[in-house]
């Protein structure tokens, strides 16, 4: 691979932190400059892809037969949470996804990028299995009469089922809070206009 003024491909297949470093060095100025996205530089880089996903999900394969695989999990979702981790989980098996429920839960009602990610997992667990059993398990974080917390598990209960979304927002009526109290209006306001 050559620098310089030249132009820049890579011409054969490069190790993934190679990979990646080369194309974050480059600014989007340079690439199309430079015509980076020729068909064979596109095609290696698509294969490239293609091989890091095939490894991944055999690695996550591997990982989830790991009897001590929640364990690790749940240590590494302490502090500042690594997102592809929550990829990561988003791939395994579903008895997996339900021990780490909790834990999905507390780092989704904070706002922020995890957020979504989070309700990426949850919703792609078994949606029969969320409607029996999501409400128990996030119940407690509404004790706190959070505006963000229900305005998030409101979004989350809408995407599963009408008796979750409304189940909370009738909550929400009945709290002391009046930005809480608000997220149920509005519910009640939206689902009488339907």
């Amino acid at each position: 691979m050559s620098t310089g003024h030249a132009t820049i491909y890579p011409t054969k297949p490069m190790k993934p932190q190679t990979l990646v470093e080369f194309y974050n060095s480059l600014s989007w100025e340079h690439i199309g400059k430079n015509k980076m996205c020729k068909s064979n530089q596109m095609q290696i880089l698509f294969d490239e892809c293609i091989k890091l996903q095939d490894n991944l999900l055999d690695n996550i394969f591997l990982l989830s037969k790991c009897p001590n695989l929640v364990t690790l999990i749940e240590k590494n979702l302490i502090g500042d949470i690594n997102a592809s981790l929550l990829y990561i989980i988003k791939q395994l098996p579903e008895e997996i996804k339900i021990s780490l429920l909790p834990n999905i839960i507390e780092i989704m009602k904070n706002l922020d990028g995890k957020t979504k990610l989070c309700q990426d997992i949850i919703l792609s667990m078994n949606r029969e299995w969320l409607k029996k059993n999501i409400w128990s398990y996030s119940k407690y974080v509404f004790d706190d009469q959070d505006y963000q917390s229900f305005g998030i598990f409101m979004y989350l209960f809408n995407s599963i089922s009408d008796e979750l979304s409304q189940k909370l927002a009738i909550l929400a009526l009945e709290s002391d809070d009046e930005d809480v109290r608000e997220i149920g209006q509005i519910y009640f306001d939206l689902s009488s206009k339907i």
